[in-house]
């Protein structure tokens, strides 16, 4: 797969529920389970999915930054 088909699959379970991210137990290979579901009207099933990024040497799961000293991200204006 190349940069865009995986960014149009990771797009399609967007808002869906992460069960499982991490290294697999050889640490090699990185995983992510999926359990994707839509409006039941839609007829569509509910699905687990599995992505595996094979020889994956660096993860970045996009931590947040910490807030600058003195804010209060969590406060409104």
């Amino acid at each position: 797969m190349n940069a865009a088909e995986i960014q149009t699959a990771l797009d399609n379970v967007f808002d869906q529920a992460l069960l499982y991210h991490g290294y697999t137990d050889y640490m090699r290979d990185y995983e992510l389970v999926v359990h994707a579901v839509s409006d039941q009207r839609t007829g569509i099933p509910p699905a687990y999915l599995r992505y595996l990024f094979r020889n994956c040497v660096e993860a970045d799961i996009g931590q947040p930054s910490l807030p600058e000293r003195g804010e209060r991200p969590w406060t409104t204006a």
